[in-house]
Order: structure tokens, then sequence, then C-alpha cells
């Protein structure tokens, strides 16, 4: 069961990079599908198009397959002043070949690279070239050992890099571990947020799932969004350019309520600034956004299961 590692895995959405040679030739993982929507589809970087990727190598795919999924390893914690043992941290790594991505969580550190390319290395080894998805001129290489089928060991290209080690296939054990089952409940929310949302600072915020567009003044922002439970209703937006490269993952907690007046049916929703950890989701100290929708209720009566209300102005 996999608690909170498969659930913060999917929340940070899944990215996309391109391709090069580096000594031997790199095998592509494959690109992340289109999303789609009534707004815009972002465009497809061109190195990412079939026909400038080169054959995959049969032993890069059976690896990166293997690989696949959420590893975790105990670290553990200095002692305090007296000398007491104070537990361990748990450290994650998720590798998610379909995707193009690798993501590290560990205490408050989080790393997410885009999976440029992976070529197999002598004696179950792999090496894995990745870039930083913030900063796409820092670059890394990951090579990975595959010690048994549950065992496998890391290596990053600095040697004292703090997620270099031996990890083991996540289980019941690390589930157990992240959190009781009774908090943590990752998965999709059923929210309907399709329309415009308005603040009372004019910031409009488009919904058309998975899709979105943020106006604030003369800025434009757009890309994808996905709302889960980690605990409580968590919304990731995924801010993407015109050619479909990730700019920012901004995490909100969702506040979302309906309220009749009179003729008209309100919806609010408040999005608070958020962090996701490795125990679920922890909202930081900075200002609340309070959107509102409002339209006929006739309107939202009559609408169609599924289908985007008309929002009035």
């Amino acid at each position: 069961m996999l608690l909170a590692a498969a659930g913060l895995g999917a929340v940070l959405l899944a990215g996309c990079g391109g391709g090069g040679g580096n000594g031997a030739e790199l095998s592509a993982p494959p690109a992340a599908a289109a999303v789609p929507g009534n707004l815009p589809a972002p465009v497809t970087p061109a190195a990412h198009e079939a026909s400038a990727d080169p054959a995959p190598d049969p032993g890069s795919v059976d690896l990166e397959r293997q690989l696949a999924g959420p590893w975790y390893r105990l670290v553990p914690s200095p002692p305090d002043a007296a000398g007491a043992a104070r537990g361990a941290r748990l450290d994650l790594i998720l590798f998610e070949p379909e995707q193009g991505r690798v993501t590290l969580f560990g205490g408050d550190v989080q790393e997410s690279y885009l999976w440029d390319a992976s070529r197999p290395l002598p004696g179950s080894r792999a090496a894995i070239r990745v870039r930083n998805e913030l900063v796409h001129s820092l670059e890394r290489t990951i090579t990975v050992e595959v010690m048994t089928g549950a065992e496998i060991r890391v290596a990053m290209e600095d040697d004292d890099h703090p997620f270099a080690g031996d990890y083991r296939k996540f289980d019941d054990r690390a589930s157990a571990l992240l959190a009781p089952a009774s908090t943590v409940q990752p998965g999709l929310v059923d929210l309907d947020l399709a329309g415009r949302y308005r603040d009372a600072a004019g910031q409009a915020l488009e919904f058309a799932a998975p899709r979105f567009v943020w106006q604030n003044g003369d800025r434009q922002e757009s890309g994808a969004y996905a709302v889960y439970t980690l605990g409580r209703p968590v919304i990731v937006f995924k801010i993407m350019s015109p050619a479909g490269v990730t700019r920012e993952l901004r995490t909100y907690t969702v506040d979302y309520r309906e309220q009749r007046r009179g003729e008209r049916l309100l919806r609010s929703l408040v999005l608070r600034p958020a962090r996701l950890e490795i125990t679920g989701v922890t909202e930081i100290s900075a200002a609340a956004l309070h959107f509102e929708q409002s339209e006929m209720a006739e309107e939202a009566t009559a609408a169609q299961p599924g289908a985007a209300p008309t929002p009035s102005s």
C-alpha cells in the first residue's frame, strides 16, 4: 500500500526533458502524454518528437522498468545534546521513467529532476542523466546499481550528495513509517472547479480540467493542475511555458464551499499556500487567496453532470 510516497509522487505532476549524447548513446524515456482540456495545450518540445529520439536500448528500457516506483532508506538522526538517539529520517527516491522524472524526498528537502536519458552499465548498473526541473542548467548523473530485486545502490555525480546510498523497494514497513492511514489518504479529489473564479484584487483563475489559466493584471500563466487529498484537499498548479517546460509548482490547501443567495449560487474557493512533505502537507505563513464564482441557481441545476457551468461576470 503506497501511502504518502505514491501520493506525493502523483501530486508532483510529471515533466519531460530532452535527450542528447554524452559518451555512449543514451536512450530517452517516453515523454509524458499531452494533457487534454478546453484550454490551449502546451507545445511538446522538439527534443521529444518521435523523429528526434534514438531507438531505446533494450537493456536500458528493462532496467528502467525495474527501477520504476518509490524506494526508501532510513537515515539515523544525529543524537541530541545529551547523546540520546533521536530516531531516523526516511528518505525516498521516486523513479518515473514513463513520465520522465526522478524525485527525491528527505526531511524538508525535495529535489525534482527531468529524466533526460539513461544507458546500461556493466554489472546491473545504469547511468541516468537528469536536469533540475526548475533550474535546467543544473545537470546531474545518477548511477543506480541493482543489488537484489528489492535493493538498489544510488550514487550521485557529487560524492557527498545527501541522497547517495542504499535503498529498498517501498513496502508496508515504509508505509507505516510515513504516516497512519487514518491521517494520510493520497488520491484524486472529485472536485469540479470548472469556470472562472475572481478575487477582490482582480485576479482571475479559470479551470477547464486538467488545464487552468491564471490572470493577474497583465500577467497570464497557464498549465495543468490536480486536486488531491493528503489528509485534506490539496491543489497543485504546474506553471508551464508555451513550449511545455515546467516553470514552477505551486501548492495550496483547498477550502471549497457552495451557498445559495437568492437566485444565485455562490462558490467560494480559498487557497492557502502550503508545502508538500513526506508525512503530508503543511501550510506556510503566507496570505490566503479568496476566489469566488457566481451563477444563476437555475443554470447550475440545469447543467449536465460534468459540464462546465457558465459563470456570470
